[in-house]
């Protein structure tokens, strides 16, 4: 199930950290910052981010009002529990809404070549 986070901004990009599974393959994941202004109070929100082609879209995106899918993914190890909040997708906030197309208010006539009368 994903979440979303609408209309918060990249705050921090933490280090990355990089090592290689037990099967051989590379990876790195980094700890983003997203805040949110609700009012007085500013909520942040850290989301770890795997791989480098996600970490490019959001550095791309910093300074800028985002929206941000993330998911929770909790495991257990020797009888405690740990949530992780990863993010699955960014993308930009749209600042206007999209303007409705112009639908008209009164019918518009139609020909008609025949008549409907019997006479």
């Amino acid at each position: 199930m994903l979440f979303e986070l609408k209309n918060c901004s990249v705050a921090e990009i933490l280090d990355t950290v990089t090592g290689t599974s037990q099967a051989g393959n590379s990876w790195s994941r980094t700890t983003i910052i997203f805040e949110q202004k609700d009012g007085d109070y500013t909520d942040k929100y850290p989301m770890i981010v795997f791989g480098e082609d996600k970490l490019g879209e959001v550095t791309a995106l910093k300074g800028r009002t985002v929206n941000v899918k993330f998911d929770l993914r909790s495991r257990e190890y020797n009888g405690r529990w740990y949530t992780d909040v990863r993010m699955v997708f960014v993308s930009p906030a749209e600042t206007e809404a999209p303007k409705p197309e112009s639908i008209p208010t009164t019918p518009q006539p139609q020909e008609d070549n025949e008549s409907d009368l019997p006479f």
